[in-house]
């Protein structure tokens, strides 16, 4: 089973009430909700970008 391409993948809204109780895991008297949501995006972008990555490089090697 092949995994779906990451470089297809979308980031989901962080600040949708969907995301509610993660962003509530990050949010103290500095971390307002809006940044808790700006934290996961990041987050979620530096995952990506390792999924993307590896992805390439089994692409490749697969092709060769």
């Amino acid at each position: 089973m092949q995994a779906e391409d990451p470089n297809l993948a979308t980031r989901p809204d962080f600040s949708s009430e969907d995301f509610r109780d993660a962003r509530l895991q990050l949010t103290n008297d500095t971390v307002d909700d809006d940044q808790a949501a700006r934290i996961l995006g990041t987050l979620w972008d530096i995952q990506n970008a390792k999924d993307i990555q590896r992805w390439n490089t089994r692409q490749e090697e697969e092709a060769q």
